[in-house]
């Protein structure tokens, strides 16, 4: 874990680090508070912190620096904001970051435009937040087995009040990003998506 005096440096600093968001959470009344993210007003809070201890800079200066490899003429290090997985959290985000005027870059899954299907990373998130991890393995059981896969290889047993419930969930996101393969880890996804929607 980084601290802010981590990268306070002299005014001979040269490059950037970038900062990737996913969820931005209303801070009450959230509709799935199981959805970890940043809230509302912290997201605020990060933001001012960040415009008074660093430049945060476009795309467009990552890009040049990229090439140069230099951007010692901005004397601060600099922060580039990125947000993942195309989320309808980044329409509030979005609006925050004009009210400061700031620019940041949205990195947005083409499968939710081309197919109009939630990305990856979003059945997982909200599957385990909306029906919780029990519900969502034994879909997952049920996808692996429609898809042909062998469940002994890809289950994950959990027993709720015994497992510790976090590190059974990054056993189960370790599966669709290591274990199988985009195709196969798509199609088990979304049949996990038709069962746990179609309830």
């Amino acid at each position: 874990m980084y601290r802010l005096n981590d990268f306070q440096v002299n005014s001979d600093a040269n490059g950037y680090i970038s900062l990737c968001y996913h969820y931005i959470r209303p801070d009450k009344k959230d509709p799935f508070p199981r959805i970890l993210g940043t809230k509302t007003n912290e997201f605020k809070k990060q933001l001012t912190m960040l415009e008074q201890n660093f430049k945060i800079i476009s795309f467009d200066e990552a890009l040049k620096f990229s090439y140069e490899k230099n951007l010692s003429s901005i004397k601060k290090i600099g922060v580039l904001i990125t947000f993942d997985d195309g989320l309808s959290d980044h329409f509030l985000a979005a609006k925050i970051l004009a009210e400061h005027n700031i620019k940041s870059i949205f990195f947005i899954p083409t499968c939710i435009l081309k197919d109009e299907l939630p990305a990856n990373p979003i059945i997982i998130h909200y599957g385990i937040a909306l029906f919780g991890l029990e519900q969502f393995l034994i879909a997952l059981r049920s996808a692996l087995k429609k898809n042909k896969l062998e469940l002994e290889k890809f289950n994950v047993n959990y027993v709720s009040g015994r497992d510790n419930v976090w590190k059974k969930i990054d056993e189960t996101k370790s599966i669709f990003k290591y274990r199988l393969d985009y195709k196969k880890s798509r199609d088990v996804l979304l049949h996990i998506y038709e069962i746990i929607w179609n309830r």
